[in-house]
């Protein structure tokens, strides 16, 4: 809601950009206007958004004012109640700008995502344009021009130097020996203190070279490219020419001497006349075919219709700069605005208007003084004459002192004649963009010193919106036309002018002449009796497609201008600031701080207006009438404002801005006053860069083959040694190799040992690092043909995949190295246990999914079939013979006769009910310790030094000797009625309702030393229950540890789910409240208890598809727990949970 003063009365409107026209309702019209003045009547017909119709009474013309601004214009009473509407009609006259609030959230979602998609276009440094590079064409018979280094200033040397060796850096210098052609150096002061190198070749390449032309883009055909715009974006290239190499010819050229000496420009230079063509060229032919984008040498301007569309441009620029390798200003690029300055004008989707900074200096500009003078203004306002309706005619008093015989007099028609231009280019009225589809129509008039047109669009409801405006005083030969011939050369100025515009297009023109509709009305034949001046103009404007009518009376409407007249300096015209200072002592506080200073402090503090001076005394003083605190000056309450708008001329930011005042001027509260000012300064406000936190951006989907991209780093220190990583972002593999520095030669070396393993990427992922920017490097990347990516700087987040494998790393060895254990077997022993782990993000181990199988791990070894499989793969496994049960067969007993015995095969049964393997049973040997080379292997002996044991091969070294000099067997004799007994006892430990099997789990918290304990008992109690013959001795087999562990959770299951147990065993359904009802159990062949599931026909193996359901509180789970644990090397809860179900299940 916004409140006005209409014809005196407070009137509360809310803002409807939507209506086109100021509307009040009837009741409102009576009761607050009561009923004055007339209506009139009007054929104005409005409907609302859904297209119904609303009544309009008439319409009456009000003053309406808001704050300074007033005028005349026109409101609309419509029938019946509602609330009062300002329209677009009374925008700009009462000053209230249309803008439109982006979602300031998804803008700056936008730009962060736009930035991440093209982190190099915004990276720091400068590009180099991967086009053809720039050749410069030398006139004919040009000698040579070798000019000498000129003397840098002294003040200037400590930043000319450091300048030159930056631009050695970044390759826009190289140093030579000598050269043919040289140009003196040229340092340029910026306005941040810093130096900008140049080369001065007005005197010896430029007059050698011959001229680049390239047209730059009128504002006719800029203004036209952005039409229909709502949303724009500007774009600003980082020193644009230094982008462009040169060929080594042109470098040569373009030499510049210097103090520190010869230096060959390997980039197009400024300062070189053919530059802004060339650049130009480049420009216009990269972004030619992007529609709604404008270029302006190193600015590009892009507008949308819709938020969509002004995103779908702005990638399609950055696209094509992306693959030029051409790099912005991210500081000075804005996004998704909706106005925006580009070639002096603020353009917005309301149309083309002057900025504020320009409108003011206008008001500020001075009457010219001279001829000089007035041709500057006049200059401007030419280039500005778009918005100036009848400039010509205004403008003609002016135009009467430009004569070469006419003596300076600077009279009171001239005054008038200079103030009405400025009224013209203050008046604020905005211009429309031009749009192909809307119809379009121009309106002439001349004068008898000028003539006049203005290009218009005209609206559904018969409104017209001003497009161009343009104007030109008649020649003195024109001056004598008749006024048929002025107004229809107006027409003919008019369409000549606008022809970019109107050719090609049916259009309409307006005149207030009304002959000219039978001489210049298109389709009528020419008259035998025209004029051949008016024959000449029908056919010019033969080749239009328009319509000539008659408009009585019609003027055209005024329109703002943009004003380049630079105002005088304001401190020329202003008061100077000793008196403007010395005015503290029209301060009421400052003057009773002056006497104080003088005639001394008081003891208490007359008001709280004087405590922020009493508190500081000691800092006050007085000096050339002004009052300074320290060496700043204390500005008086009535200059304060002045004084903040001067210090944010430049709209720094609020530290730099106090930082400015606090170095010259001091007042109570100005820091305050300082952060209130620029918090509330819509420009500081529409471009302060404050982005949020960059976030993750996911890769291409084109990039998931294993192996195709790559992340590399550096971690460390571990024990004075780095680690490279490298991690595979599909499969999640990671290889680390350990290095004694960071640097370029070891990461190349760490990266030609794993490309010899896997493979070359496409794509490698790195910081930058100095081992990873440097050129060996980069070159390495080349000749392998991988494609080099770097991450933002100061976003370690866009390398994650590296990052995270670092801290995995780091978090697996600092465990393992605390049980002081070597180094590369920590590290191998982490690559190991994350490369068999499966990823929680792609549900397999990277193994998997790099190599397509899985690596064989020690707990692999638990499960028979592997056990099966080992012996399958082994040297003897195709001297194995498969019997029947119970076959007679000759086994080979190891004696020195190598006499044969029959044997009967035998079965032996677990005992929790599952088969192991059919086997013979052969003669048993007794073997002395210090012959039995499996004693040596129980004795930690390595494989490798097994396999070099002459016992492996040879056996005990009795086996040579005559049998009489074996050793004697141990007699084994058991009583039958023992075996019995003993048998007994075993059913009672096989029995899960009995005590002594559940004592053992309950007391051994060692899960492999309770197997091995249960596995011994089982073989005394069967072989207690065998013949001599058919009992086992010797080590255990993992057949017999298995069994036993299986024996374990068998009683485990059966006392946490006794239940549960005892209703699957007597095939009946499970309770409702049991807690394994979702998993569907079951009792498998060997009487364990697993889980159904909904993955039976998984690829996967058996134990991973049933697992095994475990009691979660019972002590055997949390022995398994601790087991895993110490197996995986202290892993994390994800890769021991991930390890575990991969054969038990343990239930909520």
């Amino acid at each position: 809601m916004i409140t006005l003063l209409v014809n005196g009365t407070r009137l509360s409107m809310e803002i409807d950009s939507g209506a086109s026209s100021s509307i009040i309702s009837e009741e409102t019209f009576l009761r607050v206007l009561h009923g004055r003045p007339k209506l009139q009547r009007v054929s104005t017909v409005l409907r609302t958004w859904s297209n119904k119709t609303v009544p309009v009474l008439g319409s009456i013309t009000v003053s309406a004012a808001r704050d300074s601004r007033s005028a005349k214009l026109k409101l609309l009473v419509a029938r019946g109640s509602g609330p009062s509407l300002l329209g677009r009609n009374w925008f700009a006259p009462l000053g209230t700008s249309l803008v439109y609030h982006l979602r300031e959230k998804d803008r700056k979602g936008h730009v962060a995502k736009m930035k991440s998609d093209f982190a190099e276009i915004f990276q720091e440094g400068l590009g180099k344009y991967k086009g053809p590079t720039v050749s410069l064409s030398m006139l004919p018979d040009v000698e040579p021009k070798f000019m000498k280094s000129r003397p840098v200033p002294f003040a200037l040397r400590a930043k000319v130097d450091p300048e030159i060796r930056r631009l050695v850096k970044d390759g826009v210098l190289e140093p030579v020996v000598d050269s043919k052609w040289a140009t003196p150096l040229v340092c340029v002061l910026k306005r941040d203190g810093s130096v900008r190198v140049c080369a001065d070749y007005r005197a010896s390449v430029n007059p050698a070279i011959s001229n680049n032309v390239y047209p730059l883009s009128t504002l006719d055909e800029a203004f036209a490219a952005l039409a229909g715009g709502k949303c724009f974006a500007r774009l600003d290239l980082r020193n644009a020419y230094l982008q462009m190499p040169v060929d080594e010819a042109s470098s040569n050229i373009l030499t510049v001497n210097t103090p520190l000496g010869l230096y060959r420009v390997n980039r197009l230079p400024f300062g070189l006349k053919s530059a802004p063509a060339i650049f130009q060229r480049v420009m216009v032919s990269l972004l030619k075919d992007i529609e709604g984008v404008q270029v302006l040498l190193d600015d590009i301007l892009i507008s949308g219709s819709s938020q969509a569309e002004h995103w779908t441009r702005v990638y399609a620029v950055l696209q094509r700069l992306k693959e030029a390798g051409l790099r912005l200003k991210s500081e000075k690029c804005i996004f998704e605005v909706n106005e925006v300055v580009f070639l002096g004008h603020k353009i917005s989707p309301e149309g083309i208007s002057p900025t504020e900074d320009k409108v003011q200096a206008i008001r500020k500009a001075a009457a010219p003084h001279n001829k000089a003078e007035l041709q500057a203004f006049l200059g401007l306002v030419n280039f500005y004459n778009r918005f100036v309706p009848y400039r010509a005619d205004v403008l003609a008093p002016l135009y009467q002192l430009l004569k070469d015989n006419a003596s300076w007099k600077w009279g009171t028609e001239q005054k008038n004649a200079f103030q009405r231009i400025k009224e013209s280019l203050f008046s604020s009225i905005s211009l429309a963009h031009y749009d192909s589809n809307r119809p379009l129509a121009i309106s002439c008039d001349a004068s008898s010193i000028g003539i006049g047109a203005v290009l218009e669009h005209i609206n559904a409801d018969g409104t017209y919106e001003p497009i161009y405006f343009a104007s030109r005083v008649l020649q003195p030969s024109e001056q004598k036309y008749a006024q048929v011939d002025r107004e229809g050369l107006a027409i003919v100025f008019a369409v000549q002018k606008f022809r970019c515009f109107v050719l090609g297009r049916k259009f309409t023109i307006f005149t207030d002449h009304k002959p000219l509709l039978g001489l210049l009305q298109q389709g009528k034949p020419i008259k035998d009796c025209m004029s051949p001046r008016m024959t000449r103009w029908s056919l010019i404007l033969s080749s239009y497609d328009y319509e000539l009518r008659y408009r009585p009376g019609e003027s055209i409407g005024a329109a703002d201008a943009l004003s380049r007249l630079p105002a005088k300096d304001d401190s020329a015209c202003a008061e100077p600031m000793p008196q403007k200072f010395s005015s503290a002592a029209r301060d009421p506080i400052l003057s009773k701080v002056r006497t104080w200073l003088m005639s001394g402090w008081p003891h208490k503090c007359p008001s709280a207006d004087f405590a922020p001076f009493i508190s500081k005394r000691d800092a006050f003083s007085w000096q050339r009438d002004c009052i300074l605190f320290g060496s700043r000056v204390v500005i008086p309450s009535q200059l304060r404002q002045e004084m903040l708008r001067m210090l944010h001329r430049s709209h720094q930011g609020i530290v730099a801005t106090k930082a400015t005042a606090r170095s010259y001027m001091w007042w109570p509260g100005m820091a305050s006053a300082i952060e209130n000012m620029i918090s509330h300064c819509s420009t500081c406000q529409s471009v302060r860069h404050l982005p949020p936190r960059e976030p993750i951006h996911p890769w291409l989907d084109e990039e998931v083959d294993p192996w195709s991209r790559l992340h590399i780093d550096f971690a460390g220190q571990f024990r004075g040694r780095y680690l490279f990583i490298a991690m595979d972002s599909a499969s999640k593999w990671p290889e680390a190799k350990a290095v004694s520095n960071i640097s370029t030669s070891a990461a190349i070396r760490c990266l030609r040992k794993i490309f010899a393993t896997h493979g070359l990427p496409r794509i490698l992922v790195s910081d930058n690092g100095p081992a990873f920017v440097s050129a060996p490097f980069r070159a390495f990347l080349r000749r392998c043909g991988v494609k080099h990516l770097y991450t933002p700087p100061y976003h370690p987040n866009s390398n994650g995949q590296a990052e995270r494998t670092i801290q995995t790393l780091k978090q697996a060895l600092r465990k393992l190295l605390s049980y002081n254990i070597d180094f590369d077997c920590c590290l191998a022993n982490a690559l190991f246990a994350i490369r068999t782990t499966p990823s929680r993000v792609t549900g397999r181990s990277p193994a998997e999914s790099l190599m397509g199988r899985r690596l064989l791990s020690p707990l692999d070894m638990m499960l028979p079939h592997a056990v099966r499989a080992e012996i399958a793969r082994s040297p003897f496994a195709t001297q194995l013979r498969v019997f029947e049960v119970a076959t007679r067969c000759w086994p080979e007993v190891a004696t020195s006769n190598s006499c044969r015995a029959p044997r009967e095969l035998v079965c032996s049964k677990s005992s929790c009910g599952g088969y192991g393997n059919y086997e013979c049973d052969p003669v048993v040997c007794y073997v002395p310790t210090r012959e039995n080379f499996a004693d040596d292997c129980s004795r930690g002996l390595s494989p490798s030094k097994i396999s070099l044991h002459e016992r492996w091969f040879a056996g005990p070294a009795f086996l040579f000797e005559e049998e009489s000099a074996w050793p004697k067997w141990p007699q084994l004799s058991v009583k039958q009625a023992e075996v019995e007994e003993l048998h007994l006892k075993w059913a009672g430990y096989t029995s899960i309702s009995q005590r002594p099997l559940n004592e053992l789990i309950y007391k051994e918290r060692n899960l492999k030393r309770m197997c091995r304990v249960v596995a011994y008992t089982i073989r005394f109690l069967n072989n207690c229950s065998s013949d001599l013959q058919k009992r086992r001795v010797g080590p255990l087999n993992v057949e017999e540890i298995d069994r036993a562990l299986r024996a374990c959770v068998s009683v485990a299951q059966h006392e946490g789910f006794e239940e549960e147990v005892a209703c699957l065993l007597s095939n009946k359904s499970l309770k409702t409240q049991s807690n394994l009802l979702p998993l569907s159990p079951f009792i498998d062949n060997s009487g364990l208890m697993r889980v159904q599931g909904r993955i039976d026909k998984a690829d996967i193996p058996y134990e991973a598809r049933h697992p095994i359901i475990l009691p979660p509180k019972h002590p055997l789970t949390k022995t398994i727990i601790e087991d895993m644990h110490r197996t995986l090397r202290h892993g994390s809860v994800d890769l021991i949970l991930c390890e575990l179900r991969q054969h038990y299940w343990l239930p909520k």
